[in-house]
């Protein structure tokens, strides 16, 4: 692997050593990636042709799967462009702006996914250098942490939903070193120079003025999200405000652990509930996944929404504009949260405070009229 794409006056590119990165138990298609990153950086001038994936499984010895991975996140970041059937090329960004850090953990969360794509979109528009760290599988703090790595006056850092704990620790550690950084999403303290996330007491006004003006007086918020999480325990918390300050006798909050709220407990959680005197005549449920299960009981019971009960997400995930009925819910800021985030890196000032950006009531076919 060598010889014709390397710069002028540089060496032939070293052979790939999978063992020499410090990355502790890193997954294998991540240690491939970081090496074939040193190499990229190296040895590739911009709009240079890359190895082909023939050429990398032949070389390495790995699968085309791993080496295709690879080469996938490092076309997320903007370092590669993969075009067919041409080939892949190289992307390289302006030396002189700050590299974008952004360290997450790995999980099936669609909104910060969502918030990921669109940190990596503006990131590609503004000609940012971006790398993606996760926690997970092996990649803990410490592993995170030893890939962070440069000066820290080039380098900016996004802590993007990261648990409370993994984020304190994160941020104590980077901000010791020097570096900025701005938590997405983990509503805590000692998480970062600044936080940024919706706008929870707004989010949930909004949903309960909807209902409240469809009719609905019998109001159950869902709770199907982790409870320490501090987006969570807002939303609760705004919930029970509005029901006092509006005397609503019969809304209250039921709490339900993430993994067991599936099918079979969905169901006859709810077909006790709508057993009863006084049964809820709609449904607020703190995330649109915890609504979808809800939808989706709610059909098995034979119970038609919005006819008989109204249901109300928070989110607005891509999924939830095709279901049967299509979900009225809360849109999450998504573009404007990364931007922010962005804009308060890449200033001159260090980022500080916090800034909760409004959602937006979507009204679908889910809610309707009290009966």
């Amino acid at each position: 692997m060598n010889g014709t794409r390397k710069k002028k006056g540089t060496r032939t590119p070293d052979p790939i050593d999978l063992d020499r990165i410090p990355i502790g138990h890193m997954p294998l298609h991540a240690r491939v990636r970081e090496q074939l990153r040193e190499i990229v950086l190296r040895d590739f001038e911009d709009g240079a042709k890359f190895y082909s994936e023939p050429t990398l499984i032949e070389k390495l010895g790995i699968s085309q799967g791993t080496i295709r991975r690879a080469l996938t996140d490092l076309a997320r970041e903007g370092l590669l462009v993969r075009k067919v059937p041409s080939g892949t090329f190289v992307r390289k960004t302006d030396t002189e702006a700050p590299e974008i850090r952004v360290i997450m953990p790995g999980c099936d969360s669609i909104f910060l996914m969502s918030v990921l794509e669109k940190i990596l979109e503006h990131c590609k528009n503004r000609k940012l250098p971006v790398r993606i760290h996760h926690t997970h599988r092996g990649a803990h703090v410490p592993e995170a942490l030893l890939q962070v790595g440069g000066p820290p006056t080039h380098q900016r850092v996004i802590l993007l939903g990261e648990e409370r704990k993994a984020a304190r620790a994160l941020y104590a550690s980077l901000s010791k070193r020097g570096f900025r950084v701005v938590n997405i999403d983990t509503l805590a303290a000692g998480c970062g120079d600044a936080y940024i996330g919706v706008d929870n007491d707004r989010g949930i006004r909004l949903g309960m003025d909807h209902l409240m003006q469809l009719g609905h007086k019998r109001i159950l918020l869902l709770v199907s999200e982790p409870m320490q999480a501090g987006n969570t325990r807002e939303r609760v918390r705004q919930f029970r405000a509005i029901a006092r300050q509006n005397r609503l006798k019969h809304a209250g909050v039921l709490v339900r652990d993430p993994a067991s709220w599936q099918d079979a407990e969905a169901i006859e959680t709810l077909r006790e509930l709508y057993g009863t005197p006084n049964a809820p005549t709609a449904i607020f449920a703190v995330s649109d996944t915890g609504a979808w299960v809800a939808l989706k009981s709610l059909a098995e019971l034979g119970i038609a929404v919005p006819s008989q009960v109204s249901v109300l997400g928070f989110d607005d995930d891509r999924a939830s504009a095709y279901m049967q009925p299509a979900l009225s819910t809360l849109a999450q800021p998504i573009n404007d949260i990364a931007q922010r985030a962005l804009d308060l890196l890449t200033q001159k000032r260090a980022p500080k405070g916090m800034v909760l950006l409004p959602p937006k009531l979507v009204v679908r076919e889910s809610t309707g009229r009290a009966k």
